[in-house]
């Protein structure tokens, strides 16, 4: 198969493979909520527990990777001047593509989460709690940590988001696809990434 050239220059191109990474984890999102959510309520203990919070989390911290930096490689020939930086995160006023009533809300609670509990370990909002425990003539220390969840309310707002985020995206995707690859018709692939290269 001949490899499909594009026609634009460096920063429309830029925005496609922003924009496509973004609707990808914002269906990645929508998808982790949805099985976390068909965990059934009154069986969420031991194994099933973990498989809600784990999905909950998953949903959680892809929704936020497209609004959080990334490093964007950008290769250059030796002596070439440096090439122009290109943002590598959507702005967060990028949520109110959604129409969503209370979508921006629902936006700075999800990253509040991934950023202070689930992506980092954020000393300043996971306190620990110590117990000393007697247990017949000796004295045991048990400690854990404050556990963060998603409530399952909570989660299916964070699910029906990130669905129409991941919706919403085709109508940025469209013309630049129109844009950056003219020729392409259908039943063609035509596959672009940004690459590192070594010196």
């Amino acid at each position: 198969m001949a490899r499909h050239k594009t026609a634009c220059n460096l920063k429309p191109l830029h925005k496609l493979w922003l924009y496509s990474l973004a609707q990808a984890s914002f269906r990645e999102s929508a998808l982790a909520a949805h099985q976390a959510l068909a965990v059934e309520p009154n069986r969420r203990e031991t194994t099933e527990k973990m498989t809600y919070e784990a999905f909950a989390e998953c949903a959680v911290v892809r929704y936020g990777r497209p609004f959080t930096p990334c490093i964007l490689p950008q290769a250059r020939a030796p002596g070439a001047p440096d090439p122009p930086r290109l943002s590598s995160r959507l702005p967060d006023e990028f949520v109110e593509l959604s129409e969503r009533p209370g979508a921006r809300s629902v936006h700075e609670a999800v990253m509040r989460l991934r950023n202070h509990y689930f992506a980092h370990g954020d000393g300043t909002e996971k306190p620990f709690r110590y117990r000393l425990v007697k247990d017949n003539d000796s004295v045991q220390l048990h400690s854990d940590i404050w556990v963060t969840t998603v409530t399952p309310a909570n989660l299916d707002l964070l699910m029906k988001l990130a669905t129409s985020l991941a919706g919403q995206l085709n109508n940025e995707i469209i013309p630049l696809l129109k844009a950056c690859l003219p020729g392409l018709s259908a039943g063609q692939v035509a596959t672009f990434s940004f690459t590192r290269r070594l010196r």
